[in-house]
């Protein structure tokens, strides 16, 4: 049989420790920027949705006001012209 090599395997074991609080310390850190992250896209998604809802405003107004001038020129064509 061959000698354990003590001082090695003591080395291995605190370098091991290390890398699991090292990895643990960056699984927390991925996480909290995941809960930013995701809070960011919500509050974007709300935000283009709030924008959304205001072109599709806009688009309204803009056909209204087109329907509008359309009546208002045939309307005058037809006065010009004579005709109903």
């Amino acid at each position: 049989m061959e000698a354990v090599d003590w001082p090695t395997i003591g080395v291995m074991v605190a370098l091991g420790g290390l890398l699991w609080r090292q990895m643990a310390a960056l699984s927390a850190r991925v996480d909290a920027l995941d809960v930013r992250l995701t809070g960011a896209v919500e509050a974007l998604s709300v935000r283009v949705g709030d924008i959304d809802r205001r072109l599709a405003r806009l688009e309204g107004w803009i056909e209204g006001e087109r329907a509008g001038r359309t009546a208002a020129v045939e309307g005058a064509e037809a006065a010009t012209t004579g005709t109903k």
